[in-house]
This record gives structure tokens, sequence and C-alpha cells, in this order.
């Protein structure tokens, strides 16, 4: 399951969990998972799942990403660490 957990990450999926539930729907059939996070009505326990959890571009892109773009995620997260612990040390 991680490695098609992975896939859908890589396809642009990035909340894991999201990912995770959806595999477990779909019996970790990857092509079915894909239909069901990319439903507009996707739902477990008859509770609404928000499609992304992450923040958006003005552009939505459905596919692999790049290298480029995946450096660039990387460089985000990384970034964000340093801010998280920067604030936890002056608290």
């Amino acid at each position: 399951m991680e490695d098609h957990i992975q896939s859908l990450i890589c396809m642009g999926f990035l909340d894991r969990d999201l990912n995770r539930k959806a595999l477990i729907k779909a019996n970790n059939d990857i092509s079915e998972a894909v239909t069901i996070l990319t439903s507009s009505n996707y739902f477990n326990d008859d509770v609404p799942i928000p499609m992304e959890t992450t923040t958006t571009t003005s552009s939505t892109f459905i596919g692999p990403l790049t290298q480029e773009q995946v450096e660039q995620q990387q460089t985000v997260r990384k970034k964000n660490a340093i801010k998280k612990r920067k604030i936890r040390k002056e608290k």
C-alpha cells in the first residue's frame, strides 16, 4: 500500500491520510483510488473529506510532479520546519 500512497503523492495527491483512506476504500486499486480522490462527493463514514488540505495555487494540476516541483515542495517543507522550530524556541 505504501508504494501506491507514494505514487498518488507523485500524481499530486499530497494528503497521505486521504490517499490511504481512498486506497482502503478501493481495495488497494490505484486507478479506483484516483477515481475516488477526484470524485466531488468523496465521503468517509458519512463525513465529507476535503479534496485538498494543502494551500493551492491559482491553477489546478493533476498529474505527476516534475523534479523541479518536488524540489520546490521539499524546500518549502524545510523552511516551514525551520520556522516552526524557531517559534517553539521563542516560546
